[in-house]
């Protein structure tokens, strides 16, 4: 533990002393010495030491696990996060057969057609399944107006779709 050697400040008060590493005497901090945050403004490993020995002696630690800590774990364990993690490979993906309209220019107006492929669907009486939306065009190397890209529901593979709707299958992959 440091020696607690207070110098006086302007005002008379004696101010904290602190600990740095590399140095051999205390650095004055200009905090009053009397509001009782020298064990709390230290850096040294001693002055932190202490905080914690009042904190835990005070049980104030408790109401700040409850608070802080507990809520966080909460959160990452409903998230997934104590999850062990799953990698299965030559996992066979698809075929999904879909329904679409197919759009050139803002790929900002694909959920628009979206929800025009649903209205059809239902004047069809077909059940649509997850929504889907296929990009043919890169954004960030293809001009807007060029943009190609495609918005739809999954359907089942027996069903046939009337125009204006369009069908078509992402085959099986890996």
């Amino acid at each position: 533990m440091y020696s607690r050697r207070h110098q006086p400040g302007e005002s008379g008060q004696p101010l904290c002393p602190a600990f740095y590493p590399g140095h051999r005497k205390a650095i004055t901090i200009g905090v009053p010495a009397d509001l009782g945050l020298c064990d709390v403004l230290s850096p040294h490993a001693d002055g932190l030491s202490v905080a914690v020995e009042k904190l835990v002696r005070s049980k104030q630690w408790v109401p700040f696990l409850v608070a802080f800590v507990l809520p966080l774990v909460a959160v990452y364990a409903w998230w997934g996060g104590f999850n062990p993690v799953r990698i299965e490979r030559d996992q066979l993906r698809g075929p999904y057969t879909y329904a679409y309209l197919e759009q050139s220019g803002d790929y900002s107006k694909l959920a628009d057609l979206q929800q025009k492929v649903g209205v059809a669907l239902r004047g069809q009486h077909i059940e649509a399944g997850p929504g889907i939306t296929v990009l043919y065009s890169d954004p960030d190397k293809v001009a807007l107006g060029k943009r190609i890209g495609r918005a739809g529901y999954l359907i089942p593979e027996d069903a046939q779709v009337k125009p204006p709707l369009l069908r078509d299958t992402v085959p099986a992959r890996r």
